[in-house]
């Protein structure tokens, strides 16, 4: 996963970060707070909406190595400067609003980094909320004072189809994608070699493949290897599907009937119409 400054989000405004897993998402999240809070303006909300709180201080650990922090759960990254962890249960981060506004109030926090916006709301309405809670903050609450601005960053995972800053996104980033000003794609780019290799399907479809097949084969051995196709008598189709009747099977069929001809002769039906005759006396 390749690394960037702290510079590459937008200041003041709403930033999305999408990463290749949430896990690494996680990581990331952890070294970028520290960074931002130990060289950016105010302190540095972390709200953590997928790892449990003992999970998440073990890879506190493992990114930042020996850290300080106080009473309140805030590590200590540069003097008199502050990343505030908050935890936030699963789904519930658009019911946390006045706790983020306490923050902001109180600790002088002026950036506010989420680490998975797959796990903040548990359903598409509090998904919904949470959109407007952001746009809330953004725009300033009017609790706040009026020159407080917030940076806010908010980790995903990187969908299928990378969203557009400024646009609405039909996926899970939805609405908060339109009101990000930067969408900043961070999953590993592949190498050529890595783009070369491909599935044994991933080029020619299977319909294709059994097309080239039987191009390669003559129509006549195609057609001797065809299985025999039915002989169409009375009540064989007896439902309102019609018969089918491709060009594959019309010479089977033409010689089935030229067979059938040969078979019943000019004798065999006057025997035929002689026992009819008897029979009605």
């Amino acid at each position: 996963m390749k690394q960037y400054n702290i510079s590459d989000f937008a200041k003041e405004e709403l930033t999305i970060l999408l990463g290749s897993t949430i896990g690494g998402n996680v990581r990331l999240s952890i070294a970028h707070a520290n960074e931002i809070a130990r060289t950016c303006e105010g302190n540095v909300l972390y709200i953590n909406t997928v790892q449990p709180w003992r999970i998440l201080r073990r890879n506190v650990r493992s990114v930042l190595g020996e850290f300080e922090a106080d009473d309140n759960n805030a590590v200590i990254a540069a003097p008199g400067k502050s990343v505030y962890y908050f935890h936030c249960p699963l789904g519930e981060l658009g019911e946390k609003q006045y706790q983020i506004l306490d923050f902001v109030r109180y600790n002088n926090v002026r950036t506010i980094i989420v680490n998975s916006w797959e796990f903040a709301a548990k359903n598409y309405l509090h998904r919904e909320r949470l959109v407007y809670a952001m746009q809330n903050l953004l725009d300033g609450d009017v609790s706040l004072p009026s020159d407080i601005a917030l940076s806010i960053l908010i980790y995903a995972q990187a969908p299928k189809t990378i969203p557009e800053a400024e646009k609405a996104h039909s996926g899970k980033l939805g609405k908060l994608a339109a009101l990000a000003t930067r969408i900043i794609d961070n999953t590993p780019v592949k190498s050529e070699e890595q783009s070369e290799v491909r599935g044994p399907m991933s080029e020619v479809g299977e319909e294709s493949m059994v097309d080239s097949r039987l191009s390669m084969v003559g129509e006549e051995e195609v057609a001797e290897k065809l299985p025999p196709a039915p002989v169409i008598q009375k009540g064989y189709f007896a439902s309102n599907r019609p018969a089918v009747r491709s060009e594959k099977w019309a010479p089977v069929l033409k010689s089935q009937l030229n067979e059938k001809k040969e078979v019943v002769g000019a004798s065999d039906l006057e025997e035929e119409v002689g026992r009819k005759k008897a029979y009605l006396g």
